[in-house]
């Protein structure tokens, strides 16, 4: 009706178009890209040869005939790709209503790869940990790829990828999958995800880098270094791989620096760096490149007197951490060996951390023939400390001074013969006679005084217990009866009782 209001007029625009591109640079194809994040069509000319164009839309993907694909970029690097693939046939950008469009967090990229070739025959350099594209050189990627983006992502048809691989586990899964069809890498523009381990392979020069410490902690870089933008300062050299093989742990900053300045000439070297906050410094493995002693499942070492040379580290159980060029057992102890057991006068010391192990040897360095045995650090047969222990006396003197409530052993004449069959970390719970007759927790001078009383018996015994073992509460238990033969001559005992006779004293 002519009385009814005419609706506002309107346009409507769709939220997504698929457009086909046709062959050309984006000056030939008569359009514009901006945008510094994602690319926008700016503007379009009257005459361009593609349909369906249109001012203000963003662009959310291009794809190419033979897989790659290429979203999320800006204006400047979208129109490089447009243009570098100029000949290629059946191009296709997605176009995004500005209405509907949510940026992306980071442009992806993502290659198609030749099912024969190798890495190096792809024509890309990587370095680091996520792997970081160095260089791009002539080649099938050449143009679609650019250095300063990471590795996100590799796969193949059948559904396997491998994320955020490192520089070498690039170059291996490249190797390792030719032959595979519709290979892929996913490449991104922007910041490494975050990486507590770096691992980056350094070209020939300087660093340019300020180590300080041990192990060497990054504290600054100079301008140009090979390090900006890899590795966060406050991270430390954890080793260190030369193209000939040799490899360097747990160092300090002088040798750090050294193999790195003794070796600029060579392309090729890796640095693996750790947060140390994070991450533990690689222990020095058997049959390190550099030298020592191979890896065994068991070994005894003399330890001489003075000092060894060694450095011990573990909290829970001690293990070789590193032996000085200069120490006497530099050939003999192998690097990275579990700490079993270390004989001092005949004891046998065990389970024992870093500290308890550094002790023993500083305090026992005069002392000679004592002898260290170490293990695999994987095996399973490191002595512990028993939970009991019973340790039956000879008749006669012990030749021990004992110590402490509990008592514990504390040190022993040479001419002891029990010294081997105490251990330390034990302590004496409980004293037994074989008539039955039992004792427990008395203190030291108590102790003493029945081991004195009863230093003519046999098959005294001693109930020894774990530091860790609740000890047994204090008490005395009586045999139900007991035989004795009487000598001739007065007896030197005393008695007690109208009734039953009991013995109340024994006379010195």
């Amino acid at each position: 009706s002519p009385e009814e209001q005419l609706d506002p007029r309107q346009i409507i625009l769709p939220k997504t178009k698929k457009i086909q591109l046709p062959e050309g640079t984006t000056p030939e194809l008569q359009f514009v890209l901006a945008g510094q994040d994602t690319a926008k069509i700016q503007s379009v000319e009257a005459g361009s040869p593609v349909r369906g164009l249109r001012p203000g839309y963003f662009v959310e993907k291009l794809e190419l005939a033979e897989g790659h694909s290429f979203s999320g970029m800006d204006g400047p690097a979208l129109t490089h790709v447009i243009d570098k693939t100029s000949n290629a046939p059946g191009r296709v950008i997605y176009l995004k209503n500005p209405e509907f469009f949510q940026p992306p967090s980071e442009a992806i990229t993502k290659v198609m790869l030749p099912s024969d070739v190798t890495m190096d025959e792809c024509g890309i350099r990587a370095s680091g940990s996520p792997a970081k594209i160095t260089k791009v050189e002539e080649g099938p990627l050449f143009g679609l790829v650019s250095s300063g983006s990471y590795i996100r992502n590799f796969g193949w048809q059948d559904g396997t990828a491998f994320g955020n691989l490192s520089a070498h586990e690039l170059e291996e899964v490249f190797s390792d999958s030719v032959g595979l069809e519709d290979r892929y890498m996913e490449c991104a523009y922007g910041k490494s995800p975050p990486s507590s381990v770096v691992t980056l392979t350094l070209e020939p020069g300087s660093v340019g880098g300020i180590f300080k410490g041990s192990p060497p902690m990054l504290t600054r870089m100079k301008e140009g270094s090979m390090l900006s933008g890899e590795v966060e300062v406050g991270y430390v050299a954890d080793t260190l791989l030369l193209p000939n093989g040799t490899k360097y742990y747990q160092m300090d900053t002088m040798e750090f620096t050294s193999a790195l300045k003794g070796s600029a000439e060579l392309d090729g070297r890796v640095v693996r760096f750790i947060d140390p906050k994070v991450v533990e410094l690689t222990p020095k493995p058997f049959g390190d490149s550099t030298a020592g002693p191979e890896l065994c499942d068991y070994k005894a070492v003399s330890l001489p007197t003075g000092p060894i040379g060694v450095t011990f580290k573990g909290k829970k159980r001690a293990h070789v951490s590193k032996v000085k060029e200069t120490s006497p057992l530099y050939r003999d102890l192998p690097t990275g060996m579990g700490v079993d057991t270390i004989t001092v006068n005949k004891r046998v010391f065990m389970e024992m951390n870093a500290t308890e192990v550094a002790d023993l040897v500083k305090s026992t360095s005069t002392q000679a023939g004592r002898v260290m045995t170490v293990r695999h650090p994987e095996s399973s047969e490191f002595q512990r400390i028993p939970e009991r222990l019973e340790v039956v006396l000879p008749p006669g003197k012990l030749y021990c001074t004992f110590t402490s409530n509990p008592p514990v052993a504390k040190s022993f004449k040479p001419e002891s013969t029990i010294a081997s069959y105490i251990p330390p970390s034990m302590y004496v719970d409980s004293f037994l006679m074989p008539d039955g007759y039992t004792q427990s927790g008395f203190n030291t001078r108590e102790l003493v005084a029945l081991l004195g009383y009863t230093a003519g018996e046999e098959g005294r015994t001693l109930v020894l217990k774990k530091k860790t073992v609740e000890r047994t509460p204090k008490q005395e238990i009586f045999p139900e009866e007991k035989e004795i033969d009487l000598p001739t001559g007065k007896l030197g005992i005393s008695f007690k009782g109208r009734r039953n006779a009991r013995l109340s004293r024994v006379h010195e």
